[in-house]
């Protein structure tokens, strides 16, 4: 499985931005904020 993304920088900050419109794009968002819910190690 493979999005296309572009690594960009804005304001002191790293961003990865994803096309929107890609079918796989949903799917690796809700797995990250489902990454970004757990607690800290």
């Amino acid at each position: 499985m493979s999005i296309p993304a572009v690594i960009a920088h804005h304001a002191r900050r790293t961003v990865l931005r994803y096309k929107a419109d890609h079918p796989f794009t949903s799917l690796l968002l809700t797995a990250l904020s489902s990454f970004q819910a757990l607690p800290a190690p």
